[in-house]
């Protein structure tokens, strides 16, 4: 399944941590904040397990799930937009 991931972390060993955990997933980062990609169930498992056990109450942990639909919609704007669709591995690859 693919998902998109963003959070809002007061502490930032935790942000650094999160990132970690997210790149260990397979997810690509795609703002500060915001990550996507294609997550296998054992990966997504850990990643949560490891996000319920360290988040404290003010922060904030977002996974959305996205289907084929939704990635075909995506619109991506701004200068890096595109060289982000044409990288290595393109972001729509898995469908």
């Amino acid at each position: 399944m693919y998902y998109c991931v963003a959070y809002d972390v007061s502490s930032a060993r935790l942000r650094r941590r999160i990132v970690k955990w997210c790149k260990q997933a397979g997810l690509r980062r795609m703002q500060k904040s915001v990550f996507t990609g294609p997550v296998p169930d054992k990966q997504l498992a850990d990643l949560q397990q490891n996000i319920k056990a360290e988040l404290s109450p003010q922060d904030r942990f977002f996974i959305i799930p996205l289907d084929k639909h939704t990635l075909q919609n995506i619109a991506l704007y701004g200068d890096e937009a595109s060289q982000f669709l044409w990288q290595a591995k393109p972001l729509f690859q898995y469908f």
